[in-house]
């Protein structure tokens, strides 16, 4: 047993109503900022920071970052690598290279990593536009997934080495983002 603990909360979230208006993942990041009346569920409140007063002085947006996954399935046959997508703003480069390295470190070469620092319409931006870090994680040449919102986008059409390889490299860079703790006698 490897008794880490992660150094800040780690919330696993499932978003519906992206399309009409990004509903849930604007509710979620609006809680998370103490905004507009929006409150987390109390089992999903983080305990009280036992934290420095360095810490403290952290405003709400800089506590909190998220990793979004949306299309991690499909493989374009128009690019020679299998690709994906960071697609966020140049500040949030923290995350990235989280996402980055964790990617190196359990996929080598066999996942290639691009950037779009131009984002738009999907959950990360709930988080940017509230001036947290968000990234979203999608497929390379997403825009040209034939299957997309129509009753033909099944599970088929899903690569199940590429959907491992992008669990891996986002897996990895939660935990990095998260932190992790030694208990004294362990180290």
């Amino acid at each position: 047993e490897a008794k880490l603990k992660p150094t800040k909360s780690v919330y696993f979230v499932g978003f519906a109503a992206e399309e009409p208006g990004l509903i849930g993942s604007k509710h979620f990041a609006l809680a998370l900022r103490g905004k507009e009346g929006q409150q987390l569920p109390e089992a999903c409140s983080a305990p009280a920071p036992t934290s420095s007063f360095l810490q403290k002085q952290r405003t709400s947006a800089d506590k909190h970052q998220a990793i979004v996954m949306d299309e991690v399935g499909w493989v374009s046959p128009k690019l020679r690598r299998r690709t994906v997508n960071l697609e966020s703003k140049d500040w949030t480069h923290e995350v990235m290279d989280h996402l980055a390295e964790s990617n190196l470190f359990h996929n080598g070469q066999e996942l290639y990593v691009v950037h779009n620092n131009a984002p738009f319409g999907s959950d990360h931006m709930s988080f940017l536009d509230n001036g947290m870090k968000g990234v979203l994680v999608i497929n390379g040449d997403d825009e040209a997934y034939p299957n997309y919102h129509k009753s033909t986008d099944t599970i088929e059409n899903v690569n199940v080495e590429y959907a491992a390889n992008i669990t891996r490299m986002v897996f990895g860079g939660a935990v990095r983002a998260a932190g992790l703790q030694v208990p004294a006698h362990v180290a």
